[in-house]
Protein backbone atom coordinates (compact mmCIF):
# COMPACT_ATOMS: atom_id res chain seq x y z
CA UNK A 1 0.00 0.00 0.00
CA UNK A 2 1.19 3.38 -0.68
CA UNK A 3 -0.11 6.78 0.02
CA UNK A 4 0.91 9.76 -1.90
CA UNK A 5 -0.55 13.18 -2.95
CA UNK A 6 -2.25 12.63 -6.54
CA UNK A 7 -0.80 14.00 -10.11
CA UNK A 8 -3.64 14.84 -11.94
CA UNK A 9 -3.78 11.59 -13.85
CA UNK A 10 -3.86 9.57 -10.16
CA UNK A 11 -6.96 12.47 -9.41
CA UNK A 12 -8.59 11.85 -12.40
CA UNK A 13 -8.22 7.83 -11.67
CA UNK A 14 -9.38 8.46 -7.83
CA UNK A 15 -12.31 10.65 -8.92
CA UNK A 16 -13.38 7.51 -10.88
CA UNK A 17 -12.90 5.07 -7.55
CA UNK A 18 -15.14 7.88 -5.81
CA UNK A 19 -17.85 8.01 -9.16
CA UNK A 20 -17.92 4.40 -9.05
CA UNK A 21 -19.44 4.06 -5.35
CA UNK A 22 -18.36 4.50 -2.10
CA UNK A 23 -21.37 4.29 0.19
CA UNK A 24 -24.49 2.20 -0.33
CA UNK A 25 -27.54 3.78 -1.94
CA UNK A 26 -29.24 6.58 0.38
CA UNK A 27 -26.69 6.17 2.69
CA UNK A 28 -24.82 9.13 4.45
CA UNK A 29 -21.55 8.57 5.96
CA UNK A 30 -19.68 12.00 5.22
CA UNK A 31 -20.61 15.82 5.89
CA UNK A 32 -19.72 16.54 2.65
CA UNK A 33 -22.13 16.20 0.02
CA UNK A 34 -19.73 14.59 -2.76
CA UNK A 35 -20.38 11.56 -1.59
CA UNK A 36 -24.23 11.68 -2.29
CA UNK A 37 -24.30 12.87 -5.72
CA UNK A 38 -24.69 10.97 -9.15
CA UNK A 39 -21.64 9.56 -9.97
CA UNK A 40 -20.63 12.36 -12.40
CA UNK A 41 -21.15 14.67 -9.37
CA UNK A 42 -19.07 12.74 -6.80
CA UNK A 43 -16.17 12.53 -9.18
CA UNK A 44 -16.32 16.70 -10.03
CA UNK A 45 -16.33 17.23 -6.01
CA UNK A 46 -13.68 15.05 -5.22
CA UNK A 47 -11.38 16.73 -7.58
CA UNK A 48 -12.71 19.91 -6.89
CA UNK A 49 -11.90 19.46 -2.97
CA UNK A 50 -8.05 18.53 -3.85
CA UNK A 51 -8.14 21.69 -5.78
CA UNK A 52 -9.64 24.01 -3.03
CA UNK A 53 -7.10 21.68 -0.33
CA UNK A 54 -4.45 22.87 -2.47
CA UNK A 55 -4.87 26.10 -3.13
CA UNK A 56 -5.93 26.56 0.67
CA UNK A 57 -2.98 25.44 2.48
CA UNK A 58 -1.55 27.52 5.21
CA UNK A 59 1.41 26.24 8.15
CA UNK A 60 -1.29 27.02 11.00
CA UNK A 61 -4.82 25.22 8.73
CA UNK A 62 -4.06 22.92 6.39
CA UNK A 63 -5.47 19.31 4.66
CA UNK A 64 -3.70 16.50 3.12
CA UNK A 65 -5.27 14.77 1.21
CA UNK A 66 -3.44 11.66 0.08
CA UNK A 67 -4.56 9.21 -2.72
CA UNK A 68 -4.15 5.12 -1.26
CA UNK A 69 -2.90 2.55 -4.40
CA UNK A 70 -2.59 -1.24 -3.73
CA UNK A 71 -1.01 -2.99 -6.27
CA UNK A 72 -0.66 0.19 -8.59
CA UNK A 73 -4.32 0.54 -8.16
CA UNK A 74 -6.39 4.06 -6.67
CA UNK A 75 -8.82 2.13 -3.96
CA UNK A 76 -9.24 5.71 -1.73
CA UNK A 77 -8.53 8.92 -0.01
CA UNK A 78 -6.48 8.94 3.41
CA UNK A 79 -7.00 12.79 4.74
CA UNK A 80 -4.70 13.93 7.59
CA UNK A 81 -5.53 17.90 8.65
CA UNK A 82 -4.89 20.30 11.48
CA UNK A 83 -5.35 23.48 12.60
CA UNK A 84 -2.47 25.15 15.02
CA UNK A 85 -0.46 21.50 15.04
CA UNK A 86 2.25 23.06 16.77
CA UNK A 87 0.05 24.88 19.33
CA UNK A 88 -2.26 22.18 20.10
CA UNK A 89 -0.58 19.26 18.82
CA UNK A 90 -3.79 17.47 17.43
CA UNK A 91 -4.67 16.60 14.42
CA UNK A 92 -7.30 15.26 12.67
CA UNK A 93 -8.06 12.07 9.89
CA UNK A 94 -10.30 10.47 7.95
CA UNK A 95 -10.72 8.07 4.72
CA UNK A 96 -12.53 6.88 2.56
CA UNK A 97 -12.81 3.22 0.08
CA UNK A 98 -13.99 2.60 -2.90
CA UNK A 99 -17.20 -0.08 -2.04
CA UNK A 100 -15.25 -2.70 -4.24
CA UNK A 101 -12.17 -2.54 -2.23
CA UNK A 102 -14.54 -2.28 1.08
CA UNK A 103 -14.13 -5.37 3.77
CA UNK A 104 -10.23 -6.68 2.89
CA UNK A 105 -8.45 -4.22 5.76
CA UNK A 106 -7.42 -1.64 3.76
CA UNK A 107 -9.06 1.22 6.01
CA UNK A 108 -7.15 0.03 8.77
CA UNK A 109 -3.46 0.23 7.18
CA UNK A 110 -4.62 3.33 5.82
CA UNK A 111 -5.42 4.81 9.50
CA UNK A 112 -2.38 3.54 10.80
CA UNK A 113 -0.28 5.04 7.76
CA UNK A 114 -1.37 8.18 8.72
CA UNK A 115 -0.43 7.54 12.35
CA UNK A 116 2.52 7.05 11.81
CA UNK A 117 3.10 10.10 9.83
CA UNK A 118 1.12 12.16 12.47
CA UNK A 119 3.22 10.79 15.74
CA UNK A 120 6.35 10.13 14.55
CA UNK A 121 7.15 12.71 11.52
CA UNK A 122 4.63 15.58 12.60
CA UNK A 123 4.40 16.47 15.91
CA UNK A 124 1.12 15.42 17.01
CA UNK A 125 0.57 14.24 20.37
CA UNK A 126 -3.31 13.44 19.90
CA UNK A 127 -5.46 12.80 16.39
CA UNK A 128 -8.75 12.28 16.45
CA UNK A 129 -11.00 10.57 13.98
CA UNK A 130 -14.51 10.36 13.67
CA UNK A 131 -17.66 8.16 12.13
CA UNK A 132 -21.26 8.49 11.49
CA UNK A 133 -23.04 6.08 13.96
CA UNK A 134 -24.32 3.93 11.16
CA UNK A 135 -21.13 3.31 9.27
CA UNK A 136 -19.93 0.70 12.08
CA UNK A 137 -16.85 -0.42 9.82
CA UNK A 138 -14.66 2.70 10.00
CA UNK A 139 -14.89 2.98 13.67
CA UNK A 140 -13.74 -0.50 13.79
CA UNK A 141 -10.91 0.50 11.30
CA UNK A 142 -9.95 3.77 13.18
CA UNK A 143 -9.56 1.49 16.26
CA UNK A 144 -7.30 -1.57 14.68
CA UNK A 145 -5.20 1.03 13.55
CA UNK A 146 -4.03 2.14 16.71
CA UNK A 147 -3.56 -1.60 17.85
CA UNK A 148 -1.47 -1.94 14.10
CA UNK A 149 -0.01 1.47 14.47
CA UNK A 150 0.92 0.70 18.30
CA UNK A 151 2.73 -2.96 17.62
CA UNK A 152 5.16 -1.15 14.96
CA UNK A 153 8.71 -0.37 16.06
Amino acid sequence: MVLRVPDDGQLDELAQVAADGVVPAGAVYFPQPWASGTPRESARRVVQNHWWARGDWREDNWRLLLAVFYDGQVIGQQNLSASDLFVTREARTGFWLGRRFQGRGFGTQMSAAALYLAFDFLVAQRVMSTAFADNAASPRSSATSQTVYGASP
